[in-house]
């Protein structure tokens, strides 16, 4: 649990580096999934329950997802060949959940330039929550 919040916390900041590189604003994806599932009505929340149900969001998926680098070290011996294989859950499932889930279109429509920044976000979560995990076992 430790690794997935860390590995959020480093994603996290890498969102906010790649936004003022980008000037795009800032991304409710996390909230609107969640929103949809508990039958909320996304629009008609006040920006600070957006703000607050992203961020809770964004860190309980990540959480989760850190669940996978224990389960994966059961089955991969090499540290580098976790990382990497971890880095890739992390970035297909992204790929795969924000467009069934209807918050997004599928990533053939989103550009290169896009695909390529969710690479980098999801990538950066999978990579250090299995480094931080890695650092952690005694």
């Amino acid at each position: 649990l430790v690794a997935g919040f860390l590995g959020t916390v480093l994603m996290t900041i890498s969102k906010y580096i790649e936004i003022g590189i980008t000037k795009r604003g800032s991304s409710f994806t996390p909230a609107i999934i969640l929103s949809r599932i508990l039958r909320l009505q996304f629009e008609a929340l006040s920006q600070r329950t957006k703000v607050a149900l992203n961020y809770f969001t964004h860190f309980g998926y990540g959480i989760l997802l850190g669940l996978l680098v224990p389960l994966l070290a059961l089955v991969i011996d090499s540290k580098a060949a976790l990382v990497i294989v971890n880095g890739l859950i992390v970035w297909l499932q992204g790929l795969v959940v924000t467009p069934v889930l209807g918050s997004l279109p599928p990533p053939w429509k989103w550009g290169a330039k896009w695909v390529v920044i969710d690479a980098w976000h999801h990538f950066d979560l999978g990579i250090s929550t299995a480094n931080i995990y890695l650092l952690l076992l005694p």
